[in-house]
């Protein structure tokens, strides 16, 4: 699967809850802090990292912070 299809689906559950517009708000934010801070995309890309060490990244820096449903899009 390609992100186009993981955000369409992310966008469906979202609009199926009632949750879009708060989904929408958080991915817009993280969108502009990854493009602040790019060397954090690469530390979550590196494949010198473990892949359970990158998700346990995101659940401390994210963790109760965003949705449930945006952190495991994240995760993705």
């Amino acid at each position: 699967m390609n992100g186009t299809v993981y955000g369409q689906s992310l966008y469906l559950l979202a609009k199926e809850e009632g949750l879009e517009e708060g989904i929408l708000q958080q991915m817009k934010v993280l969108a502009e802090c990854f493009e602040e801070q790019p060397d954090y995309l690469k530390l979550l890309a590196s494949h010198d990292l473990p892949k359970q060490e990158r998700l346990d990244i995101l659940d401390r820096d994210f963790g109760g912070k965003i949705h449930g449903y945006v952190l495991n899009f994240l995760k993705l």
